[in-house]
């Protein structure tokens, strides 16, 4: 019990997260004048963001003697101006701000926790918002990020992978007899020892407390969605993800352009299943990142490195002979995913079968199947003879016009043990609800990832 309480329990033990010199940026969108990161001007795609860089720099020491870490803004509204005062103690960080009283006096306001660090499974993560600590005379409010179901771990284009949890924003029942009320919210995605990578407000990391309120004593009016783009601590880059800069690789979503980044650090192998040694061979010399359940391949996610390891291989110049290989991404919302073999089209009527069927043929792709509860839908699959990408096909499938809708098959990058479907093999029962790719029933569309709605695969935008 011991060894499993600790192996649970995940802690930054005795470690400070915003020291001196700590800096990080953000990037906030005006919801009101845009919905993406981008907008497509002629063949050029212009950020519509705005960047804003904090540092910690000096300490703030307030009457009763605690000590907080300054954090200086450089953005739109401020320039090197002193924004926030961060408390941290036993992992938890405070985060509260200086405002000016009537008389020209400059006071600190009581803080609200933004952070706790120390992380174990069953764990709910709050937040409080600065201006309602200070502005309530009965019992706080605690907004929750969630509940910890599972401690993830992985790179962020830093030096060093870092520890996070996907949070769905629900709160812990009120306790009847306690002055605390808990309250739901969006939840989100939490790096460990750093905080929020998305939020809907003007900052991000410290956006959950609501310092723009709290500094200007209103209730906050602003709509902004913002992201954080990169952090650095002791001159170490942990955190480094932006937006997709240019419209290098794309999917369409209701007729729009929505941008990937490549993902250059891994492949998605896909293997027949009939194909038992060369299977075998490959999952013996690999270690497999995920694992998607499928119907005709066997369909695993691994590294480049051990791609490259496998072409060393005796058995690769016959077994590659079998083998697909298709891409993984990362999302604009940061998450990683992969196209399997498959391509899954809508036709505009019925009688457009015989066209599908002619672009089948001239780009070397198999017909699967038809979507026995939405015969408007086919699912086809590149094979050794495609010359390109699923990626490519769907997007070429869809700019022909002669389709109302053309995508990959999507799957979501996981542990070996989080497998997920392909769309072969998503149920007809689920064509009706709202599932994540394991098949379990969701309440409503999740923040992140991947689902299926109405026996279509979707990505969170």
């Amino acid at each position: 019990m011991v060894l499993l309480f600790l192996a649970m329990q995940i802690t930054l033990v005795a470690q400070e997260c915003f020291l001196e010199g700590t800096k990080w940026t953000e990037i906030r969108l005006d919801t009101l004048k845009y919905d993406s990161w981008y907008s497509q001007v002629d063949d050029e795609w212009v950020p519509n963001f705005e960047t804003i860089e904090y540092y910690v720099k000096g300490e703030y020491t307030d009457n009763n003697g605690d000590k907080y870490r300054c954090v200086y803004t450089n953005g739109p509204e401020w320039t090197d101006s002193l924004t926030l005062l961060l408390l941290e103690a036993d992992n938890n960080i405070s985060t509260s701000v200086l405002v000016h009283d009537y008389d020209g006096n400059t006071r600190r306001l009581s803080p609200g926790v933004t952070y706790q660090f120390d992380w174990s499974v069953g764990k709910g993560l709050y937040y409080e918002d600065i201006l309602m600590s200070n502005t309530t005379s009965i019992g706080r409010s605690r907004f929750y990020y969630g509940i910890i179901n599972e401690i993830k771990e992985r790179f962020f284009g830093g030096s060093q992978p870092l520890k996070y949890v996907d949070l769905d924003g629900k709160a812990p029942d009120n306790d009847s007899n306690s002055p605390i009320h808990n309250v739901d919210t969006r939840g989100g995605r939490i790096i460990q020892g750093i905080g929020i990578t998305e939020w809907n407000d003007g900052e991000c990391l410290f956006g959950p407390s609501n310092p723009y309120s709290a500094l200007t004593q209103e209730l906050n009016t602003r709509h902004y969605r913002s992201m954080l783009v990169h952090f650095e601590r002791n001159g170490e880059i942990l955190y480094d993800v932006w937006p997709v800069t240019q419209i290098g690789y794309f999917y369409y979503y209701n007729g729009n352009k929505i941008p990937l980044t490549l993902n250059e650090n891994k492949v998605c192998v896909s293997i027949p299943k009939d194909c038992d040694k060369t299977c075998e061979s490959i999952r013996t010399n690999v270690k497999v990142l995920t694992t998607i359940i499928d119907e005709t391949f066997d369909i695993i996610v691994i590294t480049r490195s051990d791609f490259e390891k496998l072409t060393t291989l005796d058995f690769w110049e016959e077994g590659a002979k079998s083998v697909i290989l298709t891409s993984c991404y990362f999302t604009e919302n940061n998450e990683e995913i992969c196209t399997t073999p498959y391509i899954d089209v809508r036709l505009k009527k019925e009688e457009d079968f015989d066209l599908l069927t002619t672009y089948a043929e001239k780009y070397g792709l198999r017909i699967v199947k038809q979507d026995s509860l939405m015969p408007l839908w086919y699912i086809l699959a590149i094979t050794q003879n495609s010359e390109k990408s699923p990626l490519e096909y769907a997007n070429e499938l869809f700019e022909s016009g002669d389709f109302a809708a053309s995508v990959p098959d999507w799957g979501e990058l996981g542990d070996p043990f989080n497998t997920v479907r392909s769309i072969t093999t998503t149920k007809t029962n689920s064509s009706y609800g709202i599932y994540n790719l394991q098949g379990r029933r969701l309440k409503s569309v999740p923040i992140k990832g991947i689902y299926i709605q109405n026996g279509r695969k979707r990505i969170s935008h």
